[in-house]
């Protein structure tokens, strides 16, 4: 068995862990890598936002990225 997740630099939480049991098929592999890529674009995109992408989420604390935001072009931050 083989388990692909991935952590998200800056946030307190990881992606989702895909286990993979063999035998698996190589279209099992690269979804599941897929899945993977995806959840943690979406943390991102909800919690690396510049101070100028919008306002702080009272729950989270954190700014979700604004794709239109001229100050980090829609990319967000490193934190």
């Amino acid at each position: 068995m083989i388990a692909i997740g991935s952590i998200v630099e800056g946030v307190d939480w990881n992606t989702e862990t895909h286990e993979l049991k063999y035998p698996f098929t190589e279209e099992d592999f690269w979804e599941a890598i897929a899945l993977v890529e995806c959840e943690a674009k979406d943390i991102w995109n909800s919690t690396h936002g510049c101070e100028k992408c919008g306002e702080e989420d009272y729950e989270t604390g954190y700014i979700a990225i604004n794709p239109l935001c001229e100050s980090c072009k829609g990319k967000g931050i490193i934190m």
